[in-house]
């Protein structure tokens, strides 16, 4: 929800969501297309509390969304553990009793490390973009490095995403060494809502091509 902790983070909440969902439909519909938005929150950090939860349930009931299409970000899981050992308070449990995806973003940097896959109980490793921009050349620290979360995150029976990819070299390194998902520049920049459109207009052409 807009009120609490996303309110003091300065984040978007659920009516930011629906704003832009309905734009969305808007523009889907306009293209002659059925395509489907699946909501990221970020509802885990510290002061989180059970009527959020509830009412997170509620909504995704009343959407027609599956609680393990929602994932919740961990951006700094030092800090949270933090915050939940001084507070008593830990959302997260709460969250994985939905059944919500929980995610740990921009692994291997700064508070995001080894200490939250002990602490938290993850679905999702994303790889900092920092080990991505510079793993083409196989013999680099870099390279090394993001070969060993891939196997590590895989022993733990995590999903492997990589984040800021943008040449086709870099997404041949992680394809070969078995990663899951991919995000970055190399597949699309941040778009408006009229530009998504037409990218998706030219996807389905090509397929149909």
């Amino acid at each position: 929800t807009e009120d609490g902790p996303l309110n003091m983070m300065m984040k978007p909440g659920i009516g930011s969501f629906e704003k832009f969902r309905a734009l969305f439909d808007k523009f889907s519909q306009k293209a002659g297309k059925e395509q489907y938005l699946i909501p990221y929150f970020i509802a885990a950090h510290p002061g989180t509390t059970d009527e959020d939860m509830l009412n997170l349930a509620l909504w995704l009931k009343k959407n027609g969304f599956r609680p393990d299409q929602v994932q919740a970000f961990l951006p700094s899981p030092m800090a949270s553990a933090t915050a939940m050992y001084h507070t008593g308070m830990n959302p997260l449990r709460s969250l994985k009793q939905l059944g919500v995806q929980l995610a740990l973003d921009d692994f291997g940097t700064g508070y995001s490390s080894l200490s939250g896959l002990r602490s938290f109980p993850l679905d999702e490793l994303k790889v900092d973009r920092s080990f991505i921009t510079e793993c083409e050349d196989p013999g680099s620290s870099a390279a090394i490095i993001t070969r060993a979360i891939i196997a590590m995150a895989h022993g733990l029976g995590l999903r492997v995403v990589a984040e800021g990819i943008e040449t086709e070299g870099q997404l041949h390194f992680l394809r070969a060494n078995g990663c899951d998902q991919y995000q970055g520049f190399l597949f699309s920049r941040p778009l408006l809502a009229t530009d998504m459109v037409k990218m998706l207009r030219r996807c389905n052409s090509a397929r149909v091509a």
